[in-house]
């Protein structure tokens, strides 16, 4: 979850296309795990720790801040996951099938995990509440409102 919402720079939120696949991804594992016999998992799992590692990598290492979601200010009558299901399915966010994949991936998270503080719904909130889709694109020129990719204006925070 960091590696999604705690790259960005700390004044320009913004979450990377190829880093946010690690979090739908780690999720799909997990729930494909009780289908798949040990052995498979064990195998499944290093390849994904190896994908991670080589994501990360290309990305430039951005710099992993966890103050950036567990400091991230929330009013109080968005501090439910109602108002991110809400945001997600009744605004623009629905037509961006991975804002969806992602506020699914950190909603079950926390069932699985448990809060941790509110941990994965402080990062869906930064995330409907952050990612612009009233900007014009074109999904198939562009990967906005992602960022991370080769021709993106911004980028995450990482050094030069």
């Amino acid at each position: 979850v960091y590696i999604y919402g705690a790259t960005h720079k700390p004044d320009q939120i913004d979450f990377d296309f190829g880093l946010l696949h690690l979090l739908t991804g780690m999720n799909a594992i997990r729930t494909l795990q009780p289908y798949l016999d040990e052995k498979t998992v064990r195998r499944l799992l290093c390849c994904f720790f190896y994908l991670s590692l080589v994501m990360y990598i290309s990305q430039r290492q951005p710099k992993i801040n966890e103050h950036l979601i567990n400091d991230y200010p929330i009013e109080q009558d968005k501090r439910n996951w109602e108002y991110v299901v809400d945001r997600t399915l009744h605004t623009k966010l629905a037509t961006e099938v991975h804002c969806v994949k992602v506020i699914r991936t950190l909603k079950d998270a926390e069932a699985k995990y448990g809060s941790k503080n509110g941990f994965y719904l402080k990062t869906a909130i930064k995330s409907v509440d952050n990612l612009n889709v009233d900007k014009p694109w074109n999904y198939y020129k562009s990967h906005e409102p992602w960022i991370g990719m080769s021709d993106a204006d911004r980028e995450l925070n990482v050094k030069h």
